[in-house]
């Protein structure tokens, strides 16, 4: 029977190196870039210097080391509904717009760019309508581009940084599973398309996933005043709808299932070869303000320590040797009732059970659980079911009849 192992590794050990802020932000002209984990909270400390050729700039602004430290969650966890990566920008200042993750290289995945549609009229902004930055931008092959401050940053995929076999490369070609190449905003791992096609098995093969967005058809309600008109052809995001039906992943370019780093299954992002390239919103609860985008000195400082959940226990007591063993789900397939026969000796512990689609959304959340639960509202399909005993947990695939 398969043992649990602690949650703790199932985070790549590499990034639990003690790492020194002031000797990455000390380079100034070559890639540095450290990554820990201190109780809840996974830093990551970079330069934001490119680990590979930064292809042609073709800017005026100049390529500039920078002091950044980003703050996630080191376990996080999945909200009942999507966040968007747009929030608020009409004030100065900082906004409520962020920036999406950061690269395993330390470079920010910041598909957002800041341009919306000006009023013809007044010059004024509408921030309804934002302006694709692929469709406007002087983005080169690497997918990315210099701001006014010198940040270079992607706005879409890093081709040949992600798949080209000479110089700095990661090498993918669809063989194996992607690489780790970022964490999200919200503490979720970040890859390539390349994914087990069967999300619950790692020895299914290898598929090339795309996202479900698409061009709107017809042409925009707007005046081409206030707001804009004509087709929709993607020079604003607002020009693209998601269509489930032409995904596995979700509106977030997302997914819950297992991965090479994450054996007992987690929620991660894809970035794909097509729009939006970087999702455009979260699935995670909590989205740190490190990632919010605005002059720095405007942000609200982290807040991660305290919002984030608590890290899994390195151990588990001795009556919990293993939860797969004492604890029993069933039946499964399920009709209407879903039984979860636990130990009398472990009943006076805080117990969990939540459900999560196929696609990693929330759609039970039981934090008084007694002995079942009712799922007869739920629609025929697969589940995961997460099981939390105190700070261990375990996941199960379930079948809904």
């Amino acid at each position: 029977m398969k043992k649990i192992l602690p949650l703790l590794l199932l985070v790549p050990l590499q990034y639990y190196a003690q790492c020194d802020s002031s000797a990455i932000f000390a380079v100034e002209d070559d890639n540095a870039v450290c990554i820990e984990v201190v109780d809840n909270v996974r830093y990551v400390y970079s330069n934001n210097w490119p680990n590979h050729g930064p292809g042609s700039l073709n800017s005026s602004f100049t390529l500039t080391a920078q002091d950044d430290t980003w703050t996630m969650c080191a376990y996080p966890e999945l909200n009942t509904s999507m966040s968007p990566l747009y929030g608020d920008e009409s004030q100065p200042g900082c906004t409520e717009t962020y920036t999406f993750g950061v690269g395993a290289n330390g470079v920010k995945y910041d598909p957002s760019s800041a341009e919306f549609f000006e009023n013809t009229s007044t010059g004024e902004s509408n921030y309804d309508w934002h302006v694709e930055a692929v469709a406007a931008l002087n983005i080169n092959n690497q997918g990315a581009h210099l701001n006014p401050f010198g940040e270079y940053h992607y706005h879409s995929i890093s081709t040949p940084y992600f798949t080209d076999t000479g110089g700095v490369t990661l090498g993918i070609d669809g063989t194996v599973f992607s690489p780790l190449i970022g964490y999200a905003a919200d503490g979720y791992p970040i890859y390539y398309k390349y994914a087990y096609t069967d999300a619950n098995d790692n020895s299914s093969s290898i598929s090339a996933f795309d996202s479900g967005w698409q061009l709107k058809s017809g042409t925009r309600p707007g005046d081409g005043v206030s707001a804009p008109d004509g087709t929709y052809d993607g020079y604003y995001v607002e020009d693209y709808e998601f269509i489930q039906a032409n995904t596995e992943l979700d509106e977030c370019n997302g997914r819950f299932g297992i991965t090479p780093d994450f054996p007992d299954g987690t929620y991660y992002y894809v970035l794909t070869d097509s729009w939006p390239w970087i999702p455009r919103c979260f699935a995670g609860t909590f989205v740190d303000n490190s990632f919010r985008i605005g002059p720095g000195a405007s942000c609200p400082a982290s807040t991660a320590v305290t919002d984030c959940a608590s890290a899994p226990l390195l151990s588990v007591t001795d009556n919990i040797q293993d939860l797969e063993e004492v604890i029993a789900i069933y039946p499964n397939p399920i009709s209407k009732q879903l039984n979860i026969n636990i130990p009398i000796d472990l009943k006076n512990e805080k117990i969990v059970v939540r459900i999560f689609t196929s696609l990693g959304n929330k759609v039970m959340d039981v934090k008084n659980f007694d002995q079942s639960i009712d799922i007869s509202f739920l629609a025929t399909g697969s589940y995961f079911l997460q099981l939390q005993v105190n700070d261990l947990e375990i996941t199960k695939k379930i079948s809904k009849l």
